[in-house]
């Protein structure tokens, strides 16, 4: 597998869902700091689009990703 070199301005970018990264993000938003949220759940909100090979891949799959839907029909 090919390495891929982390850019130096990521240095302290750091993924947490919760614990102390969350707890000093809304400290610092209580004292009127802007933080931005970077989930990687939907990039589309930051205006990050898939590419079109991802989207026909996608619907090229979707017949087969029976347990996606089964879970979603749940709710």
């Amino acid at each position: 597998m090919r390495q891929v070199a982390q850019s130096s301005k990521l240095r302290h970018v750091r993924y947490d869902v919760g614990g102390l990264i969350l707890e000093e993000a809304y400290k610092l938003e209580a004292e009127g700091r802007q933080i931005m949220k970077l989930n990687i759940g939907n990039p589309a909100v930051f205006g990050f689009k898939a590419p079109e090979s991802i989207l026909t891949g996608m619907i090229h799959d979707l017949p087969e990703a029976h347990g996606v839907f089964r879970l979603c029909a749940c709710r």
